[in-house]
């Protein structure tokens, strides 16, 4: 199946999204998951906003300051 760039995007965006509810929600394991799933999208689509998906993963990590 053949997906059109814009929707790749969508599923992207949907992802995040769906990513940062769950760490609202204290779930931060599926919240990676969902933000490693659009970063995945993201990055096979070159869109600079696979670096913002990052930088929430990255802080994940980090933990709290």
């Amino acid at each position: 199946m053949h997906f059109a760039r814009s929707e790749l995007y969508e599923a992207a965006s949907v992802l995040t999204q769906l990513g940062t509810n769950h760490l609202r929600l204290g779930s931060p394991v599926l919240a990676r998951e969902h933000w490693l799933r659009a970063v995945r999208l993201l990055t096979e689509l070159s869109h600079p906003y696979a670096d913002e998906v990052r930088a929430k993963l990255a802080a994940l990590v980090a933990g709290p300051a």
